[in-house]
């Protein structure tokens, strides 16, 4: 406990919120935050539960919202250098899910992203790591793969021995954690309008991944045909043959589409 924090604090880091889930490491934190000039705030939160909206007697503790944290830092402009470095492990259990809501508030500018761009820099199994920058074809191209693929631009940092982390015999999947920097781009190469649209369109079509776009489009959408006849996208093709860019183009088009259905915009 409190190892990467001392070890930021010794890298000369001027400014550090660390949440830790666990009360009984917590003491060890606050006696860190004594001794840091003020340059450490230790919180008692779950980094996977920052910013859950639904009613406060329905969550277990701990929970924080960003602007209990993040009262004391300036917000930047989009296009301006990145607010923070967001550190840590995105672990077996929740690491997809953790992912997909980081990329959703990414989308809507919420949460954390209120005060600018941030780099998220974590250690994830080598399943979910290999999710991020799958081939398209692949059984695990998927919705975080394009979702991440078009909102950050993504590094890969290290690659470390299972062993290194976690005693021998843990259920972990895989024999390595990968260190990945997912850097919220200042321009994505989609419009905002269209942005509205991409993630319920990812989830519609990858619902079925195999099943040909133009069935999945035609369920939300009747008439949506017209889109894939004006992109020349073969009735036949796919989800997981689709690039992230023919992605973009194909939720450009449907967002400036006069027949898309209220039905369809309901997901939104």
């Amino acid at each position: 406990p409190g190892v990467l924090s001392r070890a930021l604090l010794n890298a000369g880091s001027k400014q550090i919120m660390a949440l830790e889930s666990n009360l009984k490491f917590l003491p060890m934190l606050t006696k860190l935050e004594n001794l840091s000039d003020g340059r450490l705030k230790a919180y008692h939160s779950d980094f996977n539960k920052l910013d859950l909206v639904a009613p406060k007697q329905d969550l277990i503790p701990p929970v924080y919202q960003s602007s209990d944290i993040l009262k004391d830092i300036k917000p930047k402009e989009w296009n301006d250098d990145i607010v923070g470095r967001i550190i840590g492990v995105a672990n077996n259990a929740m690491g997809h899910r953790f992912t997909i809501s980081y990329l959703i508030r990414l989308i809507e500018k919420s949460g954390l992203h209120r005060w600018g761009r941030w780099e998220h820099i974590a250690y994830y199994t080598e399943k979910t790591a290999r999710v991020l920058y799958a081939q398209t074809g692949t059984p695990i191209y998927g919705r975080i793969t394009v979702l991440s693929n078009i909102l950050c631009d993504i590094t890969t940092l290290s690659k470390d021995h299972i062993d290194d982390f976690y005693p021998k015999g843990t259920l972990i999947k895989g024999n390595s954690m990968e260190l990945i920097r997912l850097t919220a781009k200042k321009r994505c190469d989609i419009s905002t309008e269209a942005l509205k649209f991409l993630d319920p369109i990812l989830q519609q079509v990858f619902a079925a991944r195999r099943q040909p776009l133009l069935n999945r489009l035609e369920s939300i959408a009747p008439g949506s045909y017209t889109i894939l006849d004006k992109l020349n996208i073969p009735p036949r093709k796919s989800a997981v043959e689709m690039t992230a860019m023919e992605f973009i183009e194909l939720v450009e088009e449907f967002s400036a589409w006069d027949g898309r259905m209220n039905l369809f915009e309901n997901l939104l």
